[in-house]
This record gives C-alpha cells, structure tokens and sequence, in this order.
C-alpha cells in the first residue's frame, strides 16, 4: 500500500539532492540557478510530504514532524524568493505553523525523556529538542517579519537562504545518515557521509554572514539581492 509513497518519496528525494546541490554551485540569480530551485522547490515539497506520510504509518513521530518542518522550510524559502518582501497573510499562517511544528517538537522530546531509553519510536528526544530549538527560532524570525512589515532586498535572500539551504542539510542528512544500510559496505558508518549535509550547513552560514553581517555583503550583493531591492 505504501509503495507509490515510497518510490514517490525516494525520487523526489534524490532529486532534491541533485537539484539543490546544483542551485547552490551555480551563481545566484541567474537563469540556471532559478531552473534548479524551481526543480528543487517542487521535489522538496513532494519529498518532505511523502516522508512524513510515511513516518506517520510506521509510527515515527520526530521523522514526521521533521518532514512537516522540511515543507514548511522550502515553502517560506519560496514565498520569500517570490513574494514583495512585505508581510502578509502567508507570514502570518506560516508563523503558526512554524510556532505549532516547534511546540509538537517539544512536547515529543518531553515524552521521550521519560522513556527508559530515552526515545520516543525509534529516535533520542534530543534530536526532537535539537528541531524544536530550530522550529523556535524560525517562528520567532516570521514574528519579527510580520512586527516589521516588510524587509529589504538583502534581508529576503537571506532568509530564502537559510531556508533553503536548511531543508537541504536536513533531506542529506535523512539520506546518507539515516539510510546507511544502502550505502556500500565500505562507507558504512564513514565520516565522509557527514560531508553532504555539513556542506549545506557550510553554505547557509556562509550566505547568511555575507548578506546579513559583513561590510564585504554590503558591497558586494549578488545578482540575486540586486533584482530583490529593485523589485521590493
């Protein structure tokens, strides 16, 4: 019964990894780049819905909620890419969301402290805790979107990609952490798997201090933020 899910979920998967992966190599606002993130954006949303689908059958409820968490992450990426960079209704829903999604996350890793093993399904609570902090701040972000109205060219590609960049460590992690045993036998448990996801994490702080924190930003702003002020 869960198998178009699975095959759903597995392909749009492996194409949110390549896709993404390419977005982030190509330079930023030009017409590759918005090709791949349109690949990107779409496998996404399939594959974070399909895996929490998934999750929720086995049960699994962390993987779930991460999943749900992953949607929300590529949506809110989107919307800013797209949108005006003023805040509207969207912000406001997504702001719930996030503030839900960071509140199922803690009340999971409250239950799986009182476990014997300290899991809930098959999962620590930690890593429950760990989303939970994440999700939090994602929601305390949209709040001061929404409270400021509107943010600048620069402050709305940040925000796209921190988003992005985020939805694609967690689906690298999911990947070649979480699925180790299709992995060939000699990098099973090898450190070289972490190399994908901390990439992703790599990029996102990387974009984030160069648009948001430094004077170097400030001078040099892509293409992408160019067309993102001039449109705001």
């Amino acid at each position: 019964m869960n198998l178009p899910i699975l095959v759903l979920h597995v392909g749009a998967g492996a194409c949110g990894l390549v896709s993404g992966g390419t977005a982030l190599a190509l330079r930023k606002g030009g017409t590759g780049h918005k090709r791949a993130g349109t690949v990107f954006f779409a496998s996404m949303l399939l594959m974070s819905a399909a895996g929490a689908a998934l999750a929720i059958v086995k049960p699994d409820r962390i993987t779930a909620m991460s999943g749900v968490f992953t949607f929300y992450l590529v949506l809110t990426a989107w919307a800013t890419a797209r949108g005006s960079g003023r805040a509207g209704r969207f912000e406001l829903y997504a702001f719930v969301g996030a503030l839900a999604t960071a509140t199922i996350f803690l009340f999971l890793g409250v239950a799986a402290s009182r476990t014997s093993d300290g899991r809930i399904d098959r999962l620590p609570g930690a890593v429950a805790d760990a989303y939970a902090a994440v999700a939090a701040l994602a929601a305390c972000l949209d709040l001061n979107f929404i409270l400021r109205r509107r943010v600048s060219g620069r402050q709305r590609i940040a925000r796209h990609a921190w988003r992005m960049c985020l939805a694609l460590s967690i689906a690298a992690m999911a990947f070649f952490l979480g699925q180790q045993k299709v992995m060939p036998a000699p990098v099973q448990g090898s450190p070289l798997l972490s190399v994908p996801p901390l990439a992703a994490l790599g990029a996102m702080i990387y974009w984030v201090v160069r648009l948001r924190l430094t004077r170097r930003g400030a001078r040099r702003i892509p293409a992408a933020v160019a067309m993102a002020e001039a449109g705001a």
